[in-house]
């Protein structure tokens, strides 16, 4: 019986899933060592060692060439850069290896098990630290040239400064920003989190209720220059903060507002909340595997 170890590798956490054919079997979460590849292999180790699976699926941040292995970028993971991740862990555990970076896996993810499932075109936008994400067309996930589509962090939102990072999606569209900057605004001492901003919007307060109106009117836009480039037939909204419904909501209606042009056609722009949530790349990273393995 096969037994297909999930890794969702990410900058501080790494979420496991054990795979079968009903879905995620068994779940845990362990920490990612960004300080040197020992540590991180090392975490890796005590649970394959643990799980002993027959193939391992992961789903990591940066530009990986999935074929190959080879990590070209590792985003906070600086040790990986120029690094066969893929050959070195089956040279080391004897099992089969598949690798995806995050954001194609959770589009990838999305179309096995969630909003895409029988989509031709479509694209995931996946709002945490930063702005990630997929694109599927005519069916089949979308790479690039150099393995760099589906990057939106790195689309500019403006001609200035280019050296400055705010000038790029990935600062103004990030959930960390977002409530990074009301923090700031209200002048909140200690602990401030997500859930204390959706809290403080419930409650209509001003400042949380202009920074989240401003945040979703970012995307939106956005939103719009993608079904303007791609015309896919739906945007889901993934990443931890898509679990407040009201944030795909805004979304849409905001792109639903500003997608007009008089005496021009403009197609219907269709924002949808994942339903896979967190467990986009955990489903996406298998799907990949199990791709590979066909």
């Amino acid at each position: 019986m096969s037994k297909v170890l999930v890794l969702d590798i990410g900058g501080s956490s790494t979420k496991v899933g054990i795979m079968d054919n009903d879905g995620i079997a068994y779940r845990d979460k362990i920490s990612t060592s960004t300080q040197s590849l020992e540590e991180f292999v090392d975490n890796i180790d005590k649970v394959v060692n643990k799980v002993k699976p027959t193939g391992i699926a992961i789903s990591i941040p940066g530009i990986v060439n999935s074929k190959t292995g080879l990590m070209k970028h590792g985003g906070s993971l600086s040790f990986i850069k120029d690094f066969n991740m893929k050959t070195f862990l089956q040279e080391r555990y004897k099992v089969n290896v598949a690798i995806e970076n995050d954001g194609k896996c959770a589009a990838l993810g999305e179309l096995y098990k969630g909003k895409l499932q029988g989509c031709e075109d479509g694209v995931v936008i996946v709002i945490g630290t930063g702005v990630g994400g997929g694109i599927i067309a005519n069916g089949k996930l979308l790479k690039g040239e150099h393995l760099s589509a589906g990057e939106f962090s790195f689309v500019r939102t403006n001609d200035e400064n280019p050296e400055n990072f705010r000038n790029v999606w990935g600062a103004k569209g990030s959930s960390v920003g977002l409530v990074k900057r009301v923090k700031l605004a209200k002048g909140i001492e200690g602990e401030f989190d997500g859930i204390d901003l959706f809290k403080l919007i419930e409650e209509e307060d001003e400042i949380a209720l202009e920074a989240f109106n401003s945040f979703c009117k970012s995307i939106a836009v956005q939103v719009i220059n993608i079904q303007v480039i791609l015309d896919p037939k739906k945007i889901i909204i993934g990443g931890g903060i898509s679990a407040q419904k009201i944030l795909t909501e805004k979304i849409q209606a905001m792109a639903t507002e500003l997608n007009t042009i008089p005496g021009m056609y403009t197609p219907e722009i269709i924002v949808e909340q994942s339903e896979l949530g967190n467990d986009a790349n955990i489903y996406g990273a298998y799907y990949n595997y199990i791709q590979e393995e066909l």
